[in-house]
């Protein structure tokens, strides 16, 4: 396993980083370029603020801005902030909260009702309300009420 490098949460960095471990920041590296051949983590204060990164895979909990370039995968905690470009073969969004919290079902909608007479044509300038419906189901639209011709017409 490759050792890890750790920027402090007090510790604030201004121009280039370049390193062939593991890189975690904790603190602020500002300018850049950030060349890491390892993994890059920012932490859930950390923040980068480079132009260009090169990576080999990063994990983002905190804020990077800039232009970030992965040769292997870029992981996005629920979290962390990226603004700006991400160049990798794979992007994957992370997320702490189980399947079963994250998923929410809805709830079965009751099956509708089948019309058994004709509708009026009082009935049938006034909509009736939509139902609910499952998704598996395709919804109908009620017609629109007649707008008539002046409603077309320009008012001066």
């Amino acid at each position: 396993m490759a050792n890890t490098n750790t920027i402090g949460p007090a510790t604030r960095i201004n121009g280039s980083v370049d390193t062939d471990e593991d890189l975690t920041v904790e603190g602020r590296i500002e300018g850049g370029p950030v060349r890491v051949r390892g993994r890059l983590n920012i932490a859930a204060r950390g923040i980068v603020l480079s132009e260009e990164t090169e990576v080999r895979e990063a994990f983002i909990v905190g804020v990077f801005v800039g232009t970030l370039k992965s040769t292997d995968v870029v992981r996005i905690h629920q979290d962390g902030r990226i603004v700006g470009d991400v160049v990798a073969p794979r992007v994957v969004f992370v997320s702490d909260k189980p399947i079963a919290e994250r998923t929410q079902t809805k709830p079965a909608a009751p099956p509708p009702r089948p019309r058994t007479e004709e509708p009026s044509a009082s009935q049938e300038a006034a909509p009736e309300p939509a139902q609910a419906t499952s998704d598996k189901e395709p919804r109908s639209i009620p017609p629109l009420p007649g707008l008539g011709h002046r409603s077309m017409q320009r008012k001066e």
